[in-house]
């Protein structure tokens, strides 16, 4: 169980459990709500979540099975009117400043459920999967006719944009078992939550561990006067080694065999190379070409209506990672060139850039110990050049450190400490709440600005308490912090929180 109490009306609360009827048989759920009424007018939000899982085994017949629901509803503001009343009055009532929207809302449903089977013949698994996704949107403004909105195209009294996406996929599959290592213990784990599974086999098998199946997808697109339904058939599959060896490589690809996706294709290669004295070398790279997204495709809203034939999209990428958990170290370096790639220009609607766009990320990861210190860092620089459609900041920095240690022989453990947020100034996309999308703009840039988080935690048996104050130096260093443009971070916040795991 997990609780989280706020200011502003915030709370949290999550409560999991999972039970193991039989040997062969687990179930669980999980449920989460979250709500808060925000720093700002018109800023409430609610969300409501439920997962139920289960996990039946009967000799070599294998079921995995789980449903999501999930309810968002939060109110649209469209930003602060006017930032200079953020930035220079620092002693406004934030939930004075006036706001774009003062009726809008949007609602978002989602509903999904996941049925795998499978059938275990000592080397290999035979499976057969059914999937079910339904994803509901509704954007509504009782007075859409504001400077807020560029058009109107269905009725200037009222705005009520629907959209619903389904889709349903059925998948074929054979799949080589791979044998366990000498040390993983003589255990069957499962985990219905995660479907996932590992039995330990005969070690000394060294054979190649391959996999194909078969994908079939139906799907319906309905907005207004828009209904659209799609098929299409996708094969994939892998070939490598097992993940156990000092050497582990992995060859993987899927293609479209008919249908809407036809054509669509990915190639990738993964090697991994172990070390217990010089850490882990990951290597990947691969090339792509999907479909555009059905929503950047066609649009029949009340404030955007478009119908495009864009080109699929082209992408090669590569990474070359190094980690060592004895020195808490982890370094990197991605890079991706994409060509036709769409983007929301600054009219918030999609279009398509036909050069090539080019991003190269860079990433260090080190942790310090000192004593009863602790110092995490997470620095990220990234390049894209100024004249693609894509603004980055190119630094990021992520920062926390903190004491911590076990009191009253070793009965408490706990910690005291801060985290640092930071990121170099860039253009940040907008906000389009119409549309649900973010968009380019060159009007205001943001970043620059340290966020800091100052935290205490405790931990008794299988209960943590924790006490934050969210944003320590709200007003402290200008009053220039962003999420998004004309979207303030929230000011200075107080949470309590509580976790407790219960075992039987």
């Amino acid at each position: 169980m997990y609780y989280v109490l706020g200011s502003k009306k915030e709370q949290f609360f999550k409560v999991l459990h999972s039970q193991n009827i039989t040997e062969n048989f687990n179930a669980g759920f999980e449920y989460r709500t979250f709500g808060a009424d925000g720093f700002y007018s018109h800023q409430k939000t609610k969300h409501f979540n439920f997962k139920g899982f289960t996990w039946l085994k009967s000799g070599r017949y294998n079921l995995i099975a789980n449903g999501l629901w999930n309810n968002f509803d939060f109110e649209e503001n469209g930003g602060i009117a006017a930032d200079s009343l953020f930035e220079v009055l620092s002693n406004i009532t934030k939930n004075s400043i006036a706001v774009n929207l003062t009726n809008a809302r949007n609602k978002w449903k989602n509903r999904q459920f996941l049925v795998n089977q499978y059938i275990d013949f000592g080397k290999q698994r035979f499976s057969y999967g059914a999937s079910y996704h339904s994803n509901s949107l509704s954007y509504k403004d009782d007075f859409p006719d504001t400077p807020f909105y560029k058009n109107i195209f269905i009725d200037s009294s009222q705005t009520n944009d629907k959209l619903q996406f389904i889709k349903v996929a059925n998948t074929l599959g054979w799949t080589t078992v791979e044998p366990a290592s000498e040390d993983s213990g003589s255990s069957v784990k499962r985990d219905a939550g995660n479907a996932s599974s590992s039995v330990k086999r005969d070690a000394g098998n060294a054979s190649l561990q391959a996999g194909l199946n078969l994908r079939h997808e139906y799907a319906e697109y309905h907005q207004n006067t828009v209904d659209t339904f799609l098929t299409g058939i996708l094969a994939k599959g892998f070939l490598g080694n097992s993940s156990y060896r000092k050497l582990n490589w992995r060859l993987e690809g899927d293609y479209g065999i008919d249908g809407a996706i036809k054509g669509n294709y990915s190639a990738s290669v993964h090697f991994t190379l172990k070390s217990k004295s010089k850490g882990l070398f990951n290597v990947s790279s691969g090339i792509l070409e999907r479909t555009s997204s059905l929503s950047d495709a066609l649009s029949s809203a009340n404030h955007f209506q478009w119908d495009n034939r864009f080109k699929n999209i082209n992408t090669i990428f590569g990474t070359l990672e190094f980690s060592e958990v004895k020195r808490r170290i982890k370094t990197g370096i991605s890079a991706y060139l994409v060509n036709n790639y769409v983007y929301y220009n600054e009219k918030a609607v999609p279009a398509q850039f036909s050069n090539d766009l080019g991003i190269v990320k860079f990433y260090l990861v080190k942790d310090f110990t000192w004593k009863f210190m602790v110092l995490k860092n997470s620095l990220i620089y990234q390049y894209v050049s100024e004249s693609m459609p894509i603004n980055l900041p190119v630094l990021i920095g992520y920062h926390s450190l903190y004491i911590n240690g076990r009191l009253f022989k070793n009965a408490l453990y706990a910690q005291l400490g801060a985290d640092l947020y930071y990121s170099s100034s860039y253009y940040a996309d907008a906000y389009m709440p119409a549309s649900g999308r973010f968009y380019n703009q060159f009007e205001k840039k943001l970043g620059s600005y340290p966020y800091v988080d100052l935290f205490l935690n405790f931990m008794v048996s299988s209960a943590r308490i924790f006490l934050k104050v969210s944003h320590l130096n709200s007003g402290l260093s200008g009053n220039s912090y962003y999420t998004v443009p004309h979207y303030p971070m929230p000011d200075r916040a107080y949470k309590l929180g509580i976790s407790w795991m219960f075992y039987d």
